[in-house]
């Protein structure tokens, strides 16, 4: 392939029936996502989430599926032009491979962006880690994080990322309201300080 993305009718719904829907795949991982910085190894957290979230093979055509699986023995959702995962760590995930003076500047601006106030000292990202699930305190699957910003003594900032989703929503700590992702995360932090 010349490296132009597969635009291919995927996925089958609940009740078995088709669910029209279309995705540009890249035969190659490293085609949809910026490398690390220099030469520097891929992050543990990215191959997690590379060999964690697979598209089904039964979805595509045979020749487009062993194409697509070709690379990595199996299809990533992350070769998708469409996943929010693979443009949060095109900017974060490279971002938490940067330089510290770097990545320093960067949350910078993004402090000055939302007007927050606060100068950057020693940023730290991270990518898809579980916190605290405040309505499920024993759960070991808590709420999924797409960057974590801890500036230790300045900041500590979640990210959600959205691409042409909505926020999702589950049932609340409450009898008939639902939490949504934001209010979790919220509510995460609140009881990850009460526990600890």
């Amino acid at each position: 392939m010349d490296g132009s993305p597969r635009t291919l009718p995927s996925g089958a719904d609940a009740a078995g029936g088709t669910a029209v829907k279309f995705y540009e795949l890249r035969d190659n991982l490293e085609d949809n996502v910026l490398a690390p910085p220099g030469k520097q190894d891929w992050l543990a957290s990215l191959l997690r989430e590379v060999n964690g979230f697979r598209a089904r093979a039964d979805w595509f055509a045979p020749e487009d599926a062993e194409a697509l699986a070709a690379h990595l023995g199996h299809i990533s959702k992350m070769q998708s032009l469409r996943s929010e995962d693979a443009i949060t760590w095109s900017w974060f995930g490279t971002l938490a491979c940067a330089h510290p003076d770097d990545r320093r500047e960067a949350v910078q601006w993004l402090y000055d962006r939302l007007q927050l106030g606060l100068t950057a000292a020693d940023p730290v990202i991270e990518q898809w880690m579980r916190v605290y699930h405040p309505n499920a305190p024993d759960s070991r699957n808590g709420p999924h994080l797409d960057v974590r910003i801890d500036d230790p003594r300045v900041a500590l900032i979640y990210v959600e990322a959205k691409w042409d989703a909505d926020i999702g929503t589950g049932k609340g700590a409450d009898e008939g309201i639902r939490d949504d992702q934001i209010v979790l995360r919220r509510d995460a932090e609140e009881g990850s300080d009460a526990c600890g």
